[in-house]
């Protein structure tokens, strides 16, 4: 943007009696132009002693011009100081129709300074707060983790990826077996410490490009891309063992369920409809251990 039209309210600013009024300013500036006129006319008579007739014509000429010119240099000048007014509408009229950002001058103390200033803190505050909901619609409130909408969009670019790299991942949900059971006894305040501290453990035993989500309430989706392919069920055995602490001490045991497939681009349902099909897959996995008692990993084929 140009700031060229900017200077003369800068240079204004400079001048004690007119730094903190915006009004002083545009009155100043009225002021000097319209006194231009008179100020040549009285200028005009006080070197010329005797007028005629000719004289008469030519002091009315001599005041139409500098009236003329005064009022052409008066607008110019009133339109340079309005341009921070002029610039602050730009500024919200680009950012609320096309989105764009422009940093406006701060730091000058009148009218017009503070509100580009406050112009300036109301649009970084709301493109913070926009960042802040960005980034909440992808987080679970209470874990800090991706909740379930980011986990599937990141699941389906995982896939993708994998296909045309023709790799493979492995894709697990983990199922707390007694949850229920501590929010009935001990209360869901209990019960959310330790889904937090659960999902600190899962973050922790993930490596590099392996990620997590809460996918349910007593349920997390783990995407592990590095791990041994010959024998999966030891990188899920690995998390399964970590030792989980709740605010009961030892009086709560837990245990983890979990239901995994290895997922590659040449299976069976590696179809536009994939990602729908690993998560009946899993589903059906992870049934199989709790119909079995819990605390165990199954792996479908």
């Amino acid at each position: 943007m140009n700031y060229s039209q900017f200077k003369l309210y800068s240079i204004l600013a400079q001048i004690p009696f007119l730094h903190k009024s915006y009004n002083r300013k545009v009155m100043f500036i009225v002021f000097i132009g319209l006194q231009l006129p008179l100020l040549t006319l009285l200028f005009y008579i006080a070197v010329n002693s005797t007028l005629t007739f000719h004289d008469h014509y030519l002091l009315i000429m001599v005041m139409l011009l500098s009236t003329g010119f005064s009022t052409a240099i008066t607008l110019l000048l009133l339109f340079l100081i309005l341009y921070p007014i002029n610039l602050v509408a730009t500024t919200l009229y680009q950012y609320i129709s096309e989105e764009k950002r422009t940093q406006l001058p701060v730091g000058y103390e009148d009218s017009a300074g503070q509100l580009m200033t406050y112009i300036q803190y109301m649009i970084d505050k709301i493109e913070l707060f926009s960042k802040s909901l960005r980034n909440a619609s992808n987080l679970d409130p209470l874990t800090g983790i991706q909740n379930r909408r980011s986990g599937e969009e990141h699941l389906r670019q995982d896939m993708a990826r994998a296909r045309r790299a023709e790799n493979q991942i492995l894709v697990a949900l983990v199922d707390i077996d007694q949850l229920q059971n501590i929010n009935d006894h001990f209360g869901y305040h209990v019960g959310d410490v330790c889904l937090t501290q659960i999902a600190e453990i899962l973050s922790k035993n993930v490596r590099e490009g392996d990620w997590l989500a809460r996918w349910d309430g007593d349920e997390f989706l783990i995407v592990l891309w590095n791990f041994n392919h010959i024998q999966p069920r030891a990188a899920l055995e690995r998390i399964q063992r970590q030792t989980i602490k709740t605010p009961m001490g030892e009086l709560l045991k837990i245990s983890l369920s979990v239901g995994a497939c290895e997922y590659r681009g040449d299976t069976d349902f590696a179809t536009d409809t994939d990602m729908e099909a690993l998560l009946i897959h899993l589903e059906e996995a992870l049934s199989k251990v709790k119909q079995s008692g819990g605390g165990g990993i199954a792996i479908c084929e």
